[in-house]
């Protein structure tokens, strides 16, 4: 596996984690501009808006980045996010793996900066920064964003995905915040992400410091009470698999341990709660009493499951002290 796919692959299983179904555009793992990353993956982020209404198909973005069009061909970004006008769903799909056509002509000031963690100054045009460079594409990965570039006000969703997506590539690529920038700090001919002032009606790379700061933090796990019914528990299933997701964000920051061998585990634990929580919740819903239904070592439905659970919670658990380093707990002497 070349070191873009894995950076990509890892780049998606975290959104995915964060509840996004990131969709694959055909071809997306061999699609390039025909250049090469310079290190090999990107090494910091730029982000556009595609100018193109909030009611057009989201796959008309799609169809457009992907293969190009008279002023420009394909692909013109890695990444491509709006808000579906038909479902109102928050949708990322993936274009391509290999550089692409987005930055175009650029300032080494803006590169210097964000390449060593420096925040940008600004738009280029406002502080009378002039492009002298043309290496952009081989460094920055892009992202089009599905709106029109005006004053249309960004729909919360629209935010979100920008959000993530640049925070999902700073905790893959090791990055501070500082990396993420705007096409418009990128390049004195651009005004975009669409900012109606030099600091624009929401400041991004604040929202991404935030997600940073608050994503790898593993919020204590949801205990089941007496008066929890089963469906009650099928809700904090997703509590779980966030919480899941936020430790292995954190396995994936500190990079010691393969993330394949962390994720199958949890993948497999999770997949058998879902399993057997549709079936008691189907059950229950029928009105059967118990279930009919015998458990090992003779537990109810609720007291099952709740076993299942925690031992979800102690596998985590073991898992952050892998990543850490940390050795296991000596048993208590008998």
């Amino acid at each position: 596996m070349s070191q873009a796919s894995d950076f990509f692959q890892r780049v998606n299983q975290v959104l995915r984690g964060w509840g996004y179904d990131v969709e694959e555009q055909e071809g997306c793992w061999g699609r390039s501009n025909g250049s090469s990353w310079a290190a090999g993956i990107p090494r910091a982020h730029t982000n556009h808006h595609f100018v193109i209404p909030l009611s057009a198909p989201f796959m008309s973005g799609v169809n457009n980045v992907t293969y190009g069009d008279s002023t420009l061909q394909g692909p013109k970004c890695n990444y491509y996010g709006g808000v579906d006008p038909t479902t109102g769903k928050k949708r990322i799909r993936f274009i391509a793996v290999g550089t692409a056509n987005h930055p175009g002509q650029g300032n080494t000031t803006n590169r210097d900066r964000v390449l060593n963690d420096i925040e940008p100054i600004g738009w280029a045009a406002t502080h009378g920064i002039s492009d002298n460079w043309s290496g952009a594409t081989t460094v920055y990965a892009g992202t089009e964003l599905h709106h029109p570039g005006d004053s249309t006000p960004w729909p919360p969703g629209l935010i979100e995905i920008a959000r993530d997506i640049n925070a999902a590539m700073c905790i893959v690529g090791g990055w501070t915040w500082k990396r993420c920038h705007m096409h418009a700090e990128h390049s004195s001919r651009k005004i975009d992400m669409s900012f109606h002032t030099v600091n624009g009606g929401f400041d991004l790379r604040q929202l991404i410091k935030g997600r940073l700061e608050g994503g790898v933090i593993l919020p204590t796990p949801p205990e089941p009470t007496e008066e929890d019914d089963f469906m009650a528990l099928f809700d904090s299933k997703e509590d779980f698999k966030q919480w899941v997701a936020y430790g292995f964000e954190h396995a994936l920051r500190s990079g010691t341990v393969d993330d394949e061998f962390l994720l199958a585990p949890i993948i497999a634990k999770l997949t058998e709660i879902q399993g057997n929580v549709n079936v008691i919740g189907a059950r229950t819903q029928e009105h059967i009493p118990n279930g009919g239904e015998e458990h090992p070592y003779g537990l109810s439905d609720k007291d099952f499951l709740s076993t299942q659970i925690s031992d979800l919670t102690k596998l985590v658990y073991d898992i952050q002290r892998i990543v850490k380093g940390e050795p296991e707990p000596t048993p208590p002497s008998q």
